[in-house]
């Protein structure tokens, strides 16, 4: 029962970010009250791929099981997508094939990634370099490094 519990849990949590996620894709930032301007932010922060490794790094990293962290990471990206493209269909009509196909690939790919992150969190030895990769892919998407110089590209 309590498993059920945990993947209509993150079930539901994937369906209301996606419902979330595309509601904050249609403000735009407003000039004069910055309170005005926090849904735009938030808009522009969950069009990042960071904040739902984020999420899923933490769904997975809290997950009872092996198994639980790969179904729960799968169903909360599936949630997520069905939600966040047909409420853009609804709103606009249509929707991105390129896009649906990339995030589609990132929930195929994430129950091996959770157990990845699962497995970091439960093996002391381990623990020391697999947190680093969540960690260094979130580094590569904010940072642009050179040769000769880094630069923010997203905070």
């Amino acid at each position: 029962m309590k498993k059920q519990r945990s993947f209509f849990l993150c079930l539901i949590l994937g369906v209301t970010l996606g419902i979330v996620s595309k509601y904050l894709d249609t403000f735009t930032g407003y000039d004069g009250n910055w309170l005005m301007n926090i849904p735009s932010y938030l808009g522009d922060l969950f069009t990042r791929l960071g904040i739902w490794i984020l999420i899923a790094t933490t769904i997975a990293a809290y997950s009872k099981t092996q198994i639980n962290s790969a179904l729960n990471t799968f169903i909360f990206f599936i949630g997520m997508l069905i939600s966040y493209y047909l409420y853009s269909a609804y709103l606009f009509g249509v929707f991105s094939t390129s896009d649906i196909m990339y995030w589609s690939i990132l929930a195929v790919v994430s129950p091996f990634l959770a157990v990845i992150v699962w497995n970091a969190k439960n093996n002391t030895s381990l623990s020391w370099i697999l947190p680093a990769l969540p960690i260094a892919l979130m580094l590569t998407l904010s940072l642009g490094l050179g040769f000769f110089f880094y630069s923010i590209k997203s905070h």
